[in-house]
């Protein structure tokens, strides 16, 4: 049923896929952006240097995330601190894949993180 106030059948059965495909989009958002933490490690780095920081900025990132953002953590952060690590550490991520000579990627995942994660907080807001 349809009227003021309620949404159609169609409309409540669309937002749970639809917030399961952001989800999906947000989470490999996540992975490229600390992707790109060790691409500009990689990109500025030299002889053995060059090693130690594509493997350590990312690791350095995830620990950070699996306190701060991870959905399991004790110590998870709550809105707006939340969106605004989550929103950092993409932009930044966006930021070393141009620094890294990677510009296009780096503006997809500028773009593509905003999107998703205003789309994440918009489809949260919907649910309550």
């Amino acid at each position: 049923m349809s009227g003021p106030g309620r949404g159609s059948v169609r409309e409540t059965r669309r937002v749970p896929v639809v917030k399961t495909v952001n989800d999906v989009v947000l989470f490999a958002v996540e992975l490229v952006a600390w992707a790109a933490f060790g691409v500009w490690g990689w990109h500025v780095g030299a002889g053995p240097w060059r090693w130690v920081l594509a493997g350590i900025l990312p690791l350095a990132v995830i620990g950070l995330w699996a306190v701060w953002a991870a959905p399991t953590s004790g110590n998870r952060l709550t809105d707006p601190a939340l969106f605004a690590f989550q929103l950092g550490v993409f932009l930044i991520g966006a930021a070393l894949l141009v620094l890294a000579e990677r510009p296009v990627w780096g503006w997809v995942l500028g773009a593509v993180a905003m999107l998703v994660l205003v789309l994440d907080r918009t489809l949260a807001d919907a649910r309550t």
